[in-house]
């Protein structure tokens, strides 16, 4: 009987475990032992033992390796970081597109109050001038001036 594992390696095995792409029936398979075994030793009713994380290293090390490769890969992505990563770009995109067509409105708005502002200003400048040819024609009319 192999010599019982230490936690830290047991806890190694079960990450490498659920990286694999394959259940726990595929893997007995791969590993060359029944699945009842197994599943006997994930289950905890036979301790893991060095001689079956041999097995099991052995039958997948460099899928692991490839695998804790872009693991890490994956890890500096924020989208694997943060799940919620799409759904908040796509709320920014959003908020950005409201954001753009309300100042679009708003720019319209201004253009539109500018030329309004400059048509009373034209008008008040124009009633302006007209009183103040009216002053002058008054002026020159009165005697004496």
């Amino acid at each position: 009987m192999s010599k019982r594992v230490d936690n830290i390696r047991i806890r190694r095995f079960e990450q490498d475990r659920r990286i694999l792409p394959y259940n726990d029936a595929q893997i007995a398979v791969l590993m060359g032992i029944s699945k009842s075994s197994y599943s006997s030793y994930i289950n905890g009713r036979i301790p893991i033992t060095h001689t079956f994380l041999q097995k099991f290293y052995t039958a997948f090390e460099e899928e692991l390796q490839q695998l804790r490769k872009d693991n890490i890969l994956r890890e500096n992505d924020p989208e694997y970081k943060n799940l919620g990563y799409n759904d908040r770009v796509k709320d920014l995109e959003n908020k950005c597109a409201r954001l753009m067509e309300s100042h679009q409105q708003i720019s319209m708005e201004i253009y539109r109050l500018e030329k309004k502002l400059e048509d009373i200003l034209d008008n008040k400048f124009e009633t302006l001038l007209a009183q103040l040819e009216s002053l002058e024609i008054k002026r020159k009319k009165k005697p004496g001036g």
